[in-house]
């Protein structure tokens, strides 16, 4: 985050975003400047990518539409995402660049691609040093980052739409059954 703070581009400013709502890439590249509403954010479309395969095994052009409909149980992957104050910032940095778009993520009057945004995620991690990562793995890492402060798996499985706490669990990759339960034990018993 530190790297991209300086960068003032579209691309920079929608994985930092990423950060701060661990939303899915079709999720985050939906969202509406009319989806916020105070000190929340809706995530209720996401935009879908369709490239299909012909017989002779050429491809067609790729296509998106934004849909209605979220991945998994929309029960619980309709939500809302809180707008934390480095959220808010974010989304004043992208409104400065993109101050008529309808969407909140484009570029050049067109949403951003999950092509095009781990294109420059993978830049960034260049850049840094660090092995490559694609908009996926910050839902894992903010996710383990979240739980390993406090966070209860419960809150995150909402927070992240899953339907069951199994795939929550499934999420959190940098915690190992010892740490959590040392962590419990202290926080149980001191």
């Amino acid at each position: 985050m530190d790297y991209l703070e300086p960068i003032n581009d579209i691309f920079s400013l929608a994985v930092q975003l990423d950060f701060y709502l661990i939303c899915r890439s079709a999720e985050l590249r939906a969202l509406r400047w009319a989806d916020i509403e105070g000190d929340i954010i809706r995530i209720q479309t996401q935009l879908l990518d369709n490239q299909t395969m012909n017989d002779d095994l050429t491809f067609n052009p790729r296509t998106y539409e934004n849909v209605t409909h979220i991945k998994g149980n929309t029960d619980y992957g309709y939500r809302y995402m809180p707008l934390t104050d480095g959220a808010k910032q974010v989304l004043k940095r992208i409104k400065a660049i993109n101050p008529d778009g309808e969407f909140i993520l484009m570029n050049e009057r067109n949403q951003l691609t999950t092509i095009t945004f781990n294109r420059h995620l993978k830049a960034y991690c260049d850049s840094v040093g660090i092995e490559p990562r694609t908009s996926h793995k910050i839902r894992f890492t903010v996710a383990s980052l979240l739980y390993k402060n406090g966070v209860p798996a419960t809150t995150l499985q909402r927070l992240l739409g899953h339907s069951t706490l199994a795939m929550t669990l499934h999420y959190l990759r940098v915690i190992t059954p010892e740490e959590d339960t040392v962590n419990a034990m202290k926080a149980v018993l001191g």
